[in-house]
């Protein structure tokens, strides 16, 4: 099963024996998102008139365990992409004609990736509490994320399971940074417009795995793949859109904090040197 050298032959029949992860109904992640979506509105209206609840030490062990499981996904999802399958090229990998990505050890990978979206949501009750500015991005990116993650998980994606991978890398420095913002060290960060940078460039690539999944892998007459798994196109479709509203918000929202506001900060220090 495996082929990098570092994994003994036992280990790696170990980890294909492992049963199937367990696939959680939709009706599961229609309710949580509709919990999700009532605490944020009658959440804000409650918080109008009282002060914000101290939660630092919460907040601090939240991002903290976030940012430890994060780097362990980044590790796990990259053994199970590039060691705990038999495929030696990216195209036999997008094929995934074994369905080796979604067996055993790595279809446990993936559940935790799935509970893990569920998880950050309480991203939004300290900012709920705390009496932050919820950016309709982040509702949104919360929202969406969970149900996305779940029909690639049900459908057996394998370009799902690359973004996957991707997106537990970004969330690595990401949750490291919120740690640090926690423990009022964010001012010292001075890497956090890369994060968003990060971001963009996940979204840019996932879409371009999409595009060559749909026009080289996918066509009947490709020979790309030994076998053409069958496949549910809507799970790609629905990604592309998706995918694409990221790429456009996330953009406005590096351009609004980084390059706006240089812009007026800029703008104000050669008007208070005129003045002088």
């Amino acid at each position: 099963m495996g082929h990098c050298g570092f994994v003994p032959d036992c280990v790696a029949q170990w980890l294909a024996s492992l049963p199937d992860a367990p696939v959680p109904p939709f009706w599961v992640i229609a309710v949580l998102c509709t919990v999700y979506l009532v605490f944020v509105l009658v959440g804000r209206k409650l918080m109008e008139n009282r002060e914000p609840i101290p939660l630092k030490n919460l907040q601090v062990a939240h991002n903290a365990v976030m940012f430890v499981y994060s780097l362990m996904s980044t590790i796990a999802m990259g053994f199970g992409v590039l060691c705990n399958t038999p495929y030696t090229s990216f195209s036999e990998m997008i094929c995934d004609s074994d369905n080796a990505l979604f067996k055993g050890f790595n279809h446990w990978v993936l559940f935790c990736f799935l509970i893990s979206k569920m998880w950050e949501f309480v991203d939004t009750v300290f900012l709920v509490f705390g009496k932050h500015r919820i950016r309709f991005l982040h509702v949104y990116h919360h929202v969406i994320t969970l149900p996305l993650s779940w029909l690639l998980y049900v459908d057996n994606s394998a370009n799902g399971n690359i973004c996957a991978w991707t997106n537990m890398f970004v969330h690595t420095p990401m949750y490291y940074y919120y740690t640090l913002a926690a423990l009022g060290l964010g001012a010292r960060v001075w890497w956090k417009k890369y994060i968003t940078q990060i971001q963009i460039t996940q979204f840019v690539f996932c879409m371009a795995v999409m595009v060559y999944d749909v026009l080289l892998i996918r066509p009947v007459d490709s020979v790309r793949c030994t076998i053409h798994k069958p496949y549910a196109y809507h799970s790609l479709e629905w990604s592309a859109v998706i995918y694409l509203s990221f790429l456009v918000l996330f953009i406005k929202l590096y351009i609004d904090n980084y390059k706006v506001r240089a812009a007026a900060s800029k703008a104000k220090a050669e008007q208070e040197k005129k003045l002088n």
